[in-house]
């Protein structure tokens, strides 16, 4: 039985057109010159999932099709944005407040992915169950507290990995942050019009997720 999927625009555009013109799927993997159709099934499978279109596949597909190639990429930008947004929704659901360690490395230092993959956690430091009930200007009173006290416990320096401390950011809300000194001190308070919320840190290419964070 034919692979669907009936609530993404993309793919729903896909398999009509499939079925109008009456291909089977690894025929189309062969059309496109696919010399492995598992492989290439495989990233067909994901192009319809995630709307993420290779050059091949714009390039191949609506001609195998019959289609208009700047309809498929529409259906794939639109398929794209409620991906996006579905994702938005699941971390506004999951978000609790945290504090992110910023860190600094020496000029010409980096560490490989996997030894940031390992040692992230460090990055972030739990808050207790019921800050996000306090008041605004007591969330900040009490990260400063948290901050002075991490910063001195740790002399300075996070680990090898991440380098020397150089500030926290404390992620009130999914839309709100306010960025510390290493004293406490307020540096910058920012909403989401001007700098967008920090769900997850980028190592190597790839989003860790934050912002489930409870007493630490």
């Amino acid at each position: 039985m034919p692979r669907t999927y009936p609530q993404n625009p993309l793919a729903r555009l896909i398999n009509t057109r499939m079925a109008e013109v009456g291909i089977s799927r690894v025929d189309l993997m062969k059309r496109l010159g696919y010399a492995n159709p598992s492989r290439g099934l495989r990233r067909f499978d994901d192009f319809l999932t995630t709307g993420r279109i290779t050059t091949h596949l714009l390039k191949n597909l609506p001609e195998v099709l019959g289609m208009d190639a700047a309809e498929v990429e529409a259906e794939a930008a639109t398929t794209r944005q409620q991906i996006a947004n579905a994702e938005e929704t699941a971390a506004r659901e999951r978000f609790r407040p945290y504090i992110l360690v910023l860190t600094e490395l020496p000029p010409g230092i980096r560490f490989p992915a996997f030894a940031q993959m390992f040692a992230w956690g460090q990055k972030v430091v739990g808050l207790p169950g019921e800050f996000d009930q306090l008041s605004s200007s007591q969330q900040v009173k009490q990260a400063a507290r948290i901050v002075r006290h991490h910063f001195g416990e740790n002399g300075g320096e996070l680990c090898a990995v991440w380098g020397t401390i150089t500030g926290y950011r404390l992620q009130r809300t999914y839309d709100h942050a306010v960025i510390l000194n290493t004293d406490g001190t307020i540096q910058e308070g920012f909403d989401r019009t001007r700098e967008p919320p920090a769900p997850g840190i980028l190592i190597g290419g790839k989003k860790v997720p934050m912002g489930m964070f409870g007493e630490g």
